[in-house]
């Protein structure tokens, strides 16, 4: 049986499957030692995975913001769910800048209206303003979106609620799941978008962007 994903991780592998036409050559993915979500890496790219921890195996075991690796190296650098765990991202992103190609491509994912992760290294969450700014010096930005808005915040909120009920009574409200995710359709409903208070909540941001020359 396939684990049951969060409406933001469905979310999220439909971006990376979206993101595919932008992966060729050498892939460096920052943080992707955890194997998370449906995503399949394309098995005919060279795909190096880079993480701070040894139990996951990676190809190189380093800090993603003291990345050994040349300069203008690498084709794209994928850092999904990872940056709110860094403690310099600003820092992490220049050295995601220095190994990149000319015309390299970032893509990047972070949550916003999401649980802390209950580890120590959960530092921050990240507005699509201060994003823009991170990114700014370092690349140009092909795309920034909202992964979700408030329905999906809502059925994503209450979702927990009834898995993390520690009574057997949770069973009984698994029902409501059918109704959660008619509720998160209506996101892509002109009243949500348009609707400067619910179009202010997301669980996240996907970002797609180049490698700034300048």
């Amino acid at each position: 049986m396939k684990p049951i994903r969060s409406y933001r991780r469905i979310i999220l592998d439909e971006d990376l499957e979206n993101a595919k036409n932008y992966m060729k050559g050498l892939i460096l993915d920052v943080g992707g030692g955890r194997k998370r979500g449906f995503f399949e890496r394309p098995k005919e790219l060279e795909w190096l995975i880079l993480d701070i921890n040894k139990k996951f195996s990676p190809n190189i075991m380093a800090d993603a913001q003291d990345l050994p690796i040349k300069s203008s190296e690498i084709d794209v650098l994928k850092c999904t769910e990872l940056l709110e765990h860094v403690e310099n991202p600003e820092g992490a992103l220049k050295e995601s800048h220095r190994v990149l190609k000319t015309n390299g491509i970032l893509i990047l994912s972070v949550p916003f209206n999401f649980g802390i992760h209950g580890d120590p290294h959960d530092f921050q969450r990240f507005t699509d303003y201060k994003l823009k700014k991170l990114l700014e010096n370092y690349f140009r930005i092909m795309m920034l979106k909202k992964q979700g808005l408030y329905f999906t915040v809502l059925s994503y909120m209450i979702g927990q609620n009834i898995f993390n009920a520690r009574s057997r009574m949770r069973y009984f409200l698994y029902w409501i799941f059918p109704i959660l995710s008619i509720l998160v359709k209506l996101d892509n409903c002109d009243f949500v978008k348009n609707s400067k208070f619910m179009s202010s909540f997301t669980t996240g941001f996907f970002v797609m962007a180049v490698k700034n020359e300048n």
